[in-house]
Formats: C-alpha cells, sequence, structure tokens
C-alpha cells in the first residue's frame, strides 16, 4: 500500500474495505453482476451487490511485480500479518451485527473467462451467507501471479453503509507482525518514515526491502 494508507491506518488504528467495483480489473465479480435465470426463465439479480467490501492480500513474502503494481510511485509498505487475525479483527467490529454470514477470508481461484462461465452457483443461497462470498474469490487466469487471499463484508442483511469504503477497528501492534518499505525509496525517506511509525507508539518490526540490492559474491562450485 502507498506509505501514506499505512500512517493513516497507524494513526486511527484501522483498516480499510473497499467495493470491488472501485478496483481496477473490470472483470472483478464478473459472477455477482451476471443476470442469471431461475428454472421458470426469470432473470434474478442481487440487489445486495453494491453493499459488499473487500481487501487484497498476497500469499507471496515479495515479488518484484507486486511492488512496481501497487508502488509506482516507490513510496510503499507492505505488511505481514495472519489470516485468522484480520478475520477476528473483522468479525470483532462487527460483533453488534452479524459477523457469522457478514465476514469472510478466503484464497482466491484462478481461471479463464470461459471456466468462469461455467462456475457452480447453486450456492448462493446458502443461509450462513459463505456462497455469496465465494463469488468473490475467483479471478481471471492472467492475475495467478498475484496469488490472492481475500477478507470480505457481505453486508446484505442492511442498507446502513453508502459509501464505496468501510473502515474497522484494529491493535496494529496485534494484527502487523512487520512492516516492510519500498526497496527503491529514497535511504533519507527510509530513515524518515521508520522514525514516523517508530513514534506512533508501536513495537512493529520495520526494515526496506533487500530485493534490489547487490547481493554478495557468489562462491560456485564446479
Amino acid at each position: 500500500m502507498p506509505i501514506r494508507w499505512l500512517l493513516y491506518s497507524l494513526q486511527n488504528k484501522c483498516l480499510t474495505l473497499k467495493r470491488p467495483t472501485t478496483w481496477d480489473d473490470p472483470f472483478e465479480n464478473v459472477l455477482l453482476n451476471s443476470t442469471f435465470r431461475n428454472s421458470s426463465g426469470n432473470p434474478i439479480e442481487f440487489g445486495f451487490r453494491d453493499r459488499i467490501y473487500g481487501q487484497c492480500w498476497t500469499l507471496d513474502e515479495e515479488s518484484d511485480a507486486m511492488w512496481r503494481i501497487y508502488s509506482p510511485e516507490m513510496d510503499g509498505a507492505k505488511v505481514k500479518s495472519s489470516p485468522k487475525r484480520l478475520l477476528n479483527a473483522l468479525m470483532s467490529h462487527r460483533h453488534q451485527g452479524f459477523p457469522e454470514v457478514e465476514c469472510f477470508i478466503g484464497k482466491v481461484e484462478y481461471k479463464s473467462v470461459d471456466q468462469l462461465s461455467k462456475t457452480d452457483m447453486t450456492g448462493l443461497s446458502k443461509a450462513n451467507g459463505s456462497g455469496i462470498a465465494k463469488t468473490f474469490l475467483y479471478k481471471r487466469c492472467e492475475f495467478a501471479h498475484e496469488r490472492e487471499i481475500r477478507l470480505l463484508l457481505c453486508n446484505h442483511t442492511s442498507k446502513e453503509y453508502d459509501e464505496d469504503t468501510y473502515n474497522f477497528s484494529i491493535d496494529p501492534a496485534v494484527i502487523f507482525d512487520e512492516i516492510v518499505l519500498d526497496p527503491r525509496m529514497d535511504p533519507e525517506l527510509v530513515a524518515a518514515f521508520e522514525d514516523a511509525i517508530r513514534k506512533k507508539g508501536f513495537g512493529i518490526e520495520v526494515s526496506q526491502s533487500k530485493l534490489y540490492r547487490r547481493p554478495d559474491k557468489l562462491i560456485i562450485d564446479v
């Protein structure tokens, strides 16, 4: 994420979910945005599709592609957490709602457009809400390098939100294991951001990625 988002998250002790309609890929949730027909041939649409929010993580510890895509200004940061802690934080925030049928986390499956059109959608009506969440865990094969995990809030029980973003409370010291700054960031900026993060009072490990540093001389046995 851009470093300013991280500083906002630390300052306000929150993480931000966004509506998938604001994401770059126009194929995002192509399934739920499709028109379905029931056994009588009548069209079915889902009116709550705009009340679903998500946040994308990756299983990869680090990759050149992720830095270049998500930190184009070379001012990004990556954070490390766990699926359990993320889901628990969202569910705790939604404790006055229906967290068991609203909060989900899952691994994205990558399929061709033809495979997406043949996806089994019989689980959409599951009472626990997992069928709706599942529709957000499909993406085109061209994005497989992202190895995504998605944290989802499926607020299909109410119209209380009409914004493109949804913030939920976290304890950064509990949620984040480490913070790593862009490998291309100027050393003076790295020092300034490290200082700013530490001054917020969190004992989270902060470092700069070594992805582009010249390696030590290799010794190769022949």
